[in-house]
């Protein structure tokens, strides 16, 4: 049985390992392995425990179980049965004897002890209630192996290590069989002897008496198994007393403790000693023991700790130990003053008694004062110490130390030129384990080394401001071209070291006037276009009103030459009124230039769109606001400013061949190689439109877009990233939203609206622009080594509504009817349209969905197409732009009216969003005889359904005829093939004029073989959002 990890062991002198378990197969009796609290071997090293393995036939033994697990093996191999039993088995915690470690887990511990025993035959016990029931199985078995123990005896002597705590034995039957005739029994020498013993089947006796570990012998060892018994044997038979039986030894332990004491110093390093003799006694309630240990205490790391360890916890009589420190041996007594700071007496406290030193100043940069004399005096006004300050202001009492629990009184005598100050009262005390000192009620604190403790006298010097007329001046310049810049700030600060952090500082408010000290001058905002230098430029006031330009390192260095560029540093010159000016030379280096491209595209057909005029007027600085004007304002004094006035500047510009927007000249036309537009950093811009080409939308001055251009901190932060990040729609802000509010009416399924629209806002440098930014650059911008440029595409699409009125052909009245309608979403015409001849349907990509609901999405079979109907005689087609084909055709006609096989066919061409008026290409066709799917146009007038043109809309009249009506018709029309001789020769130019000029649908003259109308049609989808 066992409640822990084996802490003694024979040392290993062989080993093998089997199946990943090492296990000892030979062993030195007379060497053992004795961690004592833990498996893990280890050994001292000075005041602390290490880690000590051994090795043996090649492998590494780490603790006392390749010891134990491998006697086991040898025993079970031999042919012994072991029984284990492990009793509430923890987790081992090594060689640090520390619970908060781990060496091996509770689980480990667990495994390794379960291979002590045989296979089956071990067990865990986690309650006095298991190890019973393990204790009664064990009875069991043994009891079955023999039978009635008759005269039988047992001796018990009791293990050397402890004592009975009284005489008292007693014998209880607690079988199931009472036994009537309990044995005899007696303690004779330290050994219980049991005789007379006569136990039967399902009989049992049970032995009980109590015994105490002595603790207190010199040789105890805590933490360590005691056998409580010597050899215990059952002799079962009275008549064969050589025939005995063992009993399994229990063993016992106590827990050790582990102390730490420590010495504590509030005290200056140098009247520390290098070690202290501790004297530690120990006592168990208010009985103090006659035992005490001496140990030396020493400063190891930065700390005075000493260890005792396995210290018994308890007396042999059970009561618990309490250790503490009686006493210490140590020097200097006369400087300290002892005190103990814990309660439970393991750590005392050496406090140094003060020492007074005082250090005098000036009230002005802390300057010192020699030859100042002070008196000391005590509670009795007794003088106790008097000295002058020396050079460095300083005045040290030496051989005095001021007492605990005593009041000082501290004289000055005065010194020319200063006010004098003081007495000063000084009271001494220790308070909550720690030294106190007040001057005059206000408390002084140690500082964390405990030197010496310092009064600090400031006497204010009267300093004669008119030694100190100086001003201080900004030259500011281009690094590239010795320009004189405007609008920097500088801030100027007072430092108390050239190691000062300036974040912690405030900006001082003037530069003239200033008083000795050092001084630093940083920029603060840089010129616009120009990248900050934060470097720092020190200089230093001195008492003689000198001044002194210093490095980083606070070493003086030379002033420029007057005359001296492109370096920069102080001059300093002296002014007619003896006032010094010193000037700071520093230069900027310039940013990339920044650049527009801002790109005019007609949308409808994704191409540039030249001739429309823009205006780009410069608004002001981004991020100027009253915080900035104030500062400004404020520095006035501070810095010498090269202003120049920024006015609003308005450059007018258009879009040329390629949709690039192009600077004008003085005439308005555009300039051959004109240069890039180039825009100011940290600024706003507002681009207006200013005119329309064609028929493309005109929403006006709502057409504007702000452009705010990025700052220097932007610019600087990302070029040190080495990663442009600044997004072109954060730069921008476009009227899109404004213009789509304006939409009065809102597209069918079928048609979008005339919009404005802003694409691919970019920001980006130069030489990363996409190809598409790339294809029209000017020249001189190609050719830049550096530049950043907002670009963005300004989109425009043209739409109109088409009419279809439908009429009876005789009388001309309105007539309701449905037509079908088929269209291809993107048309090419493969010649003029106008010219055509014949349209394959069969080679046209046909789309579409059903708009007879303008809320409609249903998709429908394009070969047939969508249908129209008529209200009154009319249907409008809303938003038809560019670029589509409408083919639309009358499949049934009313009750009553003939049948037609003609088709209007309509169409919108890229140059006709260029006219000054709204036309659309419109053509009548009919089916072909051999193929329904093939359409052959036709003259206009040619077509009995044609009615003519709308008055002012777009659109066509298409008439129906009634059955008995259509011989009528087809009279008229023979008559009118009889014509005067005179008018021959302009029929024949007519005729082969008549698939090329087709006046416009609803101008004043309409005739020929066509009409001309724009009709584009785009799915619902596609509204306000086309790319």
């Amino acid at each position: 049985m066992t409640d822990g990890v084996p802490t003694f062991s024979n040392k290993v002198s062989s080993a093998q390992l089997e199946g990943g378990v090492l296990y000892g197969t030979d062993f030195d009796s007379n060497s053992l392995d004795e961690p004592s609290f833990t498996s893990q071997l280890w050994k001292m090293n000075g005041n602390n425990r290490t880690p000590a393995p051994y090795t043996v036939s090649g492998e590494t033994i780490n603790d006392t179980w390749a010891a134990t697990l491998g006697e086991a093996k040898i025993a079970k191999d031999d042919g012994a049965e072991i029984h284990t039993l492990g009793i509430q088995l923890g987790k081992d915690s090594g060689y640090t004897n520390d619970s908060s470690n781990t060496y091996l887990s509770q689980e480990e511990v667990r495994k390794r002890t379960s291979l002590i025993a045989s296979s089956g035959l071990y067990q865990d016990a986690d309650s006095a209630e298991n190890i019973t029931d393990y204790l009664k199985n064990q009875a069991d078995v043994v009891l079955s192996r023999f039978n009635t123990i008759t005269n039988g005896s047992i001796i018990d002597p009791l293990g050397t290590q402890f004592n009975y705590s009284n005489s008292e034995v007693s014998l209880t039957s607690v079988g199931e069989g009472l036994i009537e005739n309990l044995p005899n029994f007696q303690i004779n020498n330290r050994t219980l002897e049991v005789s007379n013993l006569n136990i039967g089947r399902d009989q049992e006796i049970q032995i009980h008496y109590q015994v105490h570990l002595d603790t207190e012998s010199d040789d105890f060892k805590t933490d360590y198994w005691y056998q409580i018994n010597g050899e215990t044997t059952l002799t079962p038979n009275g008549s064969n007393p050589t025939n005995k039986v063992n009993f399994g030894v229990p063993s016992a332990k106590l827990p050790g403790v582990n102390l730490t004491f420590e010495k504590q110093w509030l005290a200056n390093i140098e009247n520390m000693p290098t070690e202290v003799d501790l004297v530690i006694g120990r006592k168990t309630g208010q009985n103090l023991s006659g035992w005490s240990k001496t140990v030396t205490i020493r400063e190891e790391n930065g700390k005075w700790l000493t260890y005792l360890e396995n210290l018994p916890k308890f007396s042999k009589l059970g009561e618990e130990f309490t250790y503490e420190i009686k006493d210490e041996i140590t020097q200097n007594n006369d400087i300290y003053h002892w005190i103990s700071s814990s309660e439970d007496k393991n750590t005392i406290v050496n406090v140094e008694r003060f020492q007074l030193q005082l250090v005098k100043t000036s009230s002005h940069e802390n300057k010192p004062l020699s030859g100042v004399q002070f008196v000391l005096k005590n509670s009795q006004d007794q003088e106790v110490g008097a000295g002058r300050t020396n050079e460095q202001g300083e005045l040290l009492f030496d051989d005095l130390r001021l007492k605990y629990d005593e009041s000082y009184s501290l004289h000055e005598v005065p010194v020319s030129g200063h006010l004098p100050a003081g007495p000063w009262e000084i009271k001494t005390k220790i308070i909550d384990n720690q030294p106190a000192l007040t001057v005059d009620g206000k408390a002084y604190d140690l500082d964390d080394q405990f030197n010496r403790f310092m009064i600090s006298l400031s006497i204010r010097n009267d300093i004669d401001v008119e030694k100190f007329k100086n001003s201080i001046i900004i030259d500011k310049r281009a690094s590239d071209s010795e320009e004189k810049l405007s609008d920097a700030v500088f801030n100027l600060y007072q430092l108390s070291s050239i190691d000062d952090d300036l974040t912690q500082l405030s900006p001082l408010e003037s530069m003239t006037n200033l008083l000795p000290g050092l001084y630093a001058i940083q920029e603060h905002i840089s010129p616009n276009g120009y990248y900050k230098d934060d470097q720092l430029h020190f200089f230093q006031v001195k008492f003689d009103g000198t001044i002194v330009a210093l490095d980083s390192e606070a070493k003086e260095i030379p002033f420029l030459d007057e005359n001296e560029e492109g370096k920069n540093g102080f001059i300093l010159e002296n002014g007619q009124d003896k006032e010094l000016h010193l000037t700071l030379v520093f230069y900027n280096s310039p940013a990339p230039p920044l650049y527009l491209e801002v790109e005019k595209v007609d949308d409808d057909f994704t191409s540039p769109l030249s001739g429309v005029t823009f205006e780009l007027t410069r608004l002001g600085r981004a991020t100027e606001n009253e915080e900035s004007v104030d500062e400004k304002e404020n520095l006035n004094s501070i810095v010498k400013f090269f202003d120049k006035n920024i006015t609003n500047e308005t450059i007018a510009l258009q879009s040329n061949s390629d949709g690039k927007l192009t600077l004008l000249d003085a005439g308005g036309n555009i300039q051959e190689n004109a240069a890039p537009i180039s825009l100011d950093y940290d600024s706003k811009y507002q681009l207006v439109k200013k005119n329309s080409i064609g028929l493309f939308p005109d929403f006006g001055e709502t057409s504007q877009w702000t452009i705010t251009t990025p700052n220097m901190d932007d610019i600087q932060e990302h070029e040190e990233d080495n990663n442009i990040q600044i997004k072109g729609e954060d730069l921008l802000i476009t009227p899109d939203e404004s213009i789509r509010e304006t939409i009065i009416q809102t597209p069918t399924a079928l048609g979008i609206v005339s919009l404005i629209k802003t694409h691919n806002p970019e920001f980006k440098s130069l030489e990363s622009l996409e190809s598409q930014a790339k294809r029209t650059r000017i020249p001189t911008l190609s050719e830049e080594n550096s530049a950043y440029v907002i670009s963005f595409e300004i989109r425009s699409n043209v739409t109109h509504s088409f009419t279809i009125e439908k009429v009876d052909g005789a009388d001309n009245q309105p007539l309701d009817t449905q037509f079908s309608l088929r269209w291809v979403e993107k048309f090419e015409a493969p010649q003029d349209f106008a010219t055509l001849e014949s349209l394959d349907l069969n080679s046209l990509e046909l789309s579409g969905n059903d708009i007879s609901s303008s809320l409609s999405n249903v998709p429908i079979d394009v070969r047939v197409g969508a249908t129209l109907s008529t209200e009154k005689g009319s249907k409008t087609l809303e938003h038809m732009g560019r670029g589509n084909l409408y083919i639309i055709s009358e499949e049934n006609t009313p009750e009553g009216y003939q049948k037609t096989n003609t088709v209007i066919v309509a169409y919108m061409d890229k140059e006709q969003a260029y006219a000054d008026k709204a036309a659309i290409h419109i053509r009548l066709a009919r089916r072909s005889g051999t193929n329904p799917e093939l359409l052959e146009f036709g003259n206009l007038e040619d077509f009995k359904e044609y009615k003519g043109g709308l008055d002012n809309k777009l659109g066509i009249v298409f008439a129906n005829y009634k059955t008995n009506d259509i011989e009528d018709v087809e009279d008229a029309e023979a008559e009118k093939e009889v014509t005067d001789n005179s008018l021959e020769d302009k029929e024949e130019k007519d005729k082969s004029n008549s698939n090329s000029k087709l006046p416009a649908l609803g101008a004043t003259a309409i005739g020929g073989i066509g009409l001309t109308i724009v009709l584009l049609g785009y799915l619902m989808k596609r509204f306000l959002g086309k790319k």
